[in-house]
């Protein structure tokens, strides 16, 4: 437990507002605090502005003027309303935006007596994609993207696989187009390196880790789970805030590096990495890991026989 301004608060609740307090003073970085408050960029530097304006009092949960449980003044559901038709908040999920009149606005209300203003409002409500993951290897997510990487006006595709929980990447891998052998490259450097995870999304997974492809072979053999629809929205978007973040600072690395092919590149992307997850990931909430390691899988062995069973 830890004292904010007097007030006890739990460590979860510590922990998110280090992020605000790590993007005032350049601990964190814009897309660090958005992938771990798991709001967009626009809502991170709102409440950067009201940390200036407000101080601490920004980040307290304030409990004064609690309303009784079976009444909400007419002017506290305005606030509410207004709260969330804003540009701050009007991209934020109720469930999210719950947590987040708690944190940030001093609001504690209920998740039901939250949707009833919501829906009196008329305002359209976003379902709930799940919870987000909290460990390491609960679930990674892989994408392949086109992109000018080399500001030589030739794109590449690049091969990503990355931590779900905590935005550390776990392998990279260049290719001239989309294959299985980029696909199965970025999935070897992973579990060789790391382990088997938990799950695997991609963004189309159903052709990806289809039963007769190569890759779903793989995964199947692995033990792998694919995960489920409820977490697509959720994990499409980060995957859209990790190219993002990538198309960045990669291609200034490459430069700055003098690495002109992907030849090169590919022997490399490992300094990269290391330089990428030392300045992005972040720790994850829970403390245990959720891969597994190969043990008595054999890499090798897996994709051999995979070949052969599909050719």
């Amino acid at each position: 437990m830890d004292s904010i301004g007097g007030e006890i608060v739990g460590k979860k609740k510590v922990e998110k507002r280090a992020f605000i307090r790590g993007a005032m003073d350049g601990t964190y970085d814009t897309d660090q605090v958005a992938w771990q408050l798991d709001v967009d960029e626009r809502t991170v530097r709102e409440l950067k502005r009201r940390y200036r304006e407000r101080g601490e009092n920004a980040l307290v949960h304030g409990n004064s003027g609690r309303r009784p449980a079976n009444y909400i003044e007419e002017s506290l559901r305005t606030r509410i309303v207004d709260l969330k038709k804003s540009a701050a908040y009007s991209g934020v999920k109720a469930i999210r935006f719950r947590d987040l009149l708690a944190e940030f606005e001093g609001i504690d209300i209920s998740y039901s007596s939250l949707l009833n203003i919501l829906k009196g409002a008329r305002i359209a409500l976003k379902a709930n994609a799940g919870n987000k993951t909290v460990a390491f290897g609960e679930m990674l997510e892989m994408a392949a993207h086109s992109y000018d990487w080399f500001w030589d006006g030739t794109p590449r595709i690049l091969y990503v696989i990355a931590d779900n929980a905590t935005m550390h990447i776990t392998s990279l891998y260049f290719c001239q187009n989309e294959c299985d052998k980029g696909y199965t490259e970025v999935l070897r450097q992973t579990v060789t390196d790391y382990g088997i995870p938990r799950e695997l999304y991609a963004e189309k997974a159903k052709t990806l880790f289809a039963g007769d492809s190569l890759l779903g072979s793989i995964v199947q053999k692995l033990g792998a789970d694919i995960a489920d629809g409820a977490a697509a929205p959720r994990a499409k978007k980060h995957v859209k805030h990790l190219l993002k973040t990538l198309q960045k600072q990669l291609p200034i690395w490459l430069k700055e590096q003098d690495i002109t092919d992907i030849e090169q590149a590919n022997l490399e992307l490992r300094r990269f990495i290391d330089v990428f997850n030392g300045q992005f990931a972040c720790k994850p909430q829970a403390p245990e890991s959720y891969f597994v390691p190969l043990g008595e899988h054999d890499w090798d062995g897996i994709v051999r026989t995979t070949f052969e069973q599909n050719a």
